[in-house]
């Protein structure tokens, strides 16, 4: 599957890593016919330094010498993102939205912004408006940008200049600087017309299932490596279940998100009828949750 995969998935979760490691990374395919994910690779890192990702890979490579993904969807970790790209050169990275939304929702608490977010749904809206910036086209986003940041209430100062930076690119002499994390990494419209998916979900899911299979965190490496091969049994399951066109019940989404899911997706297909571009954000917004 790893050798036939156009798109792969990875991330990492810490609680059911034993003591000796810094995290527990899982790499997942999609299964073309289902668009269902499967974690295909279980590796317990020593840390997080991009050395270490690139050893990784480079292993990961020699076990599956024609492994070529075309994209590779992670979070925003720098060190990984750019190992990827030592060992792959052509694959290209897609930041997870939820990760992107994760990292919004830090900034916030960080601002000391959550009970004046929490208190008012205006302001509310105004952050998910925010993150609903991944669904203008690029070739929009600098103009889109600047209409939101007219109309923000500005006690939100210290998460719009963050997103301004990280995201966006600061203007110097009208020109923007090059982002932390550069457009076509965060940006999601593209992916959301087609029909592609645009968040670690299923990864997470993975690993909310593992962390529940496991029961006890950080226990011993023999005990850990032991509950990895009785849960491998179960994603032997899901396998029988995805190719046979059903949804595992370890990542089955709740009805709730494949309805918001189905309401964002017919507003990026209307995206070209649009005159009201802030309207547009705001119909994007209702179906995010902060």
């Amino acid at each position: 599957m790893l050798e036939a995969a156009k798109e792969i998935y990875a991330d990492g979760t810490f609680d059911i890593t034993p003591g000796l490691f810094a995290q527990f990374y899982t790499v997942h395919v999609r299964y073309e016919k289902t668009a269902h994910t499967i974690p295909c690779l279980f590796a317990f890192m020593a840390n997080r330094q991009k050395a270490t990702y690139v050893r990784m890979f480079q292993h990961l490579r020699q076990l599956c010498p024609k492994m070529c993904p075309e994209v590779v969807m992670t979070d925003f970790e720098d060190a990984a993102l750019k190992a990827f790209q030592v060992v792959w050169p052509n694959v290209q990275n897609k930041g997870c939205f939820f990760h992107l939304s994760q990292n919004q929702r830090r900034k916030i608490v960080k601002s000391g912004l959550q009970e004046f977010v929490d208190s008012d749904p205006s302001i509310d809206l105004q952050v998910r408006m925010v993150r609903a910036m991944a669904f203008i086209p690029i070739a929009d986003l600098d103009e889109v940008w600047r209409e939101l940041m007219d109309i923000v209430d500005e006690r939100l100062d210290p998460l719009i200049t963050y997103f301004d930076k990280h995201y966006m690119g600061q203007m110097v002499s009208r020109r923007r600087r090059r982002p932390t994390f550069p457009q076509d990494l965060w940006n999601m419209y593209d992916r959301t017309v087609q029909g592609l998916p645009r968040t670690n979900n299923s990864v997470e899911a993975y690993h909310r299932s593992l962390n529940t299979h496991f029961a006890v965190s950080h226990q011993s490496m023999w005990v850990a490596c032991e509950k990895i091969q009785s849960y491998q049994q179960k994603l032997d399951s899901d396998y029988e279940e995805i190719i046979a066109g059903q949804h595992p019940v370890r990542t089955r989404p709740g009805s709730k998100w494949i309805k918001a899911e189905k309401r964002k997706h017919k507003c990026v297909l209307a995206y070209s009828t649009v005159t009201n571009k802030l309207d547009y954000l705001r119909g994007i917004a209702h179906n995010l949750s902060l």
